[in-house]
């Protein structure tokens, strides 16, 4: 296994983890619907508090896979949304990777 599949199966299991994490904190809090402040087109900017270490890892994670933490951000929050069998997590991650490198072959 060379080191990018083994970064791939670390992210793949992290993901997983949080997700689950996610899950699991779901079910401890009853969600309600809150109005939304500001959207453009198609998208709707959310904003989010993190604490200092997960801004940390974060970024640490998106200069990883040479992405902004913002899209990074967006594309965990999709996949914990999307969260179901293990198949699925790492269809998403593909879909991530191949995504960055077409944005990377865009790059003189």
């Amino acid at each position: 296994m060379n080191e990018s599949e083994r970064t791939r199966e670390w992210i793949l299991a992290q993901m997983a983890r949080e997700s689950e994490q996610r899950r699991a904190a779901n079910e401890a809090v009853a969600v309600r619907e809150r109005p939304v402040r500001r959207s453009s087109g198609a998208s709707v900017v959310y904003s989010i508090r993190l604490d200092r270490d997960e801004v940390a890892a974060l970024e640490r994670r998106a200069a990883l896979l040479g992405i902004k933490p913002t899209v990074l951000a967006r594309n965990l929050v999709r996949v914990g949304l999307a969260a179901g069998a293990g198949a699925e997590v790492a269809a998403a991650v593909d879909r991530i990777e191949a995504a960055i490198r077409d944005l990377r072959s865009l790059i003189p």
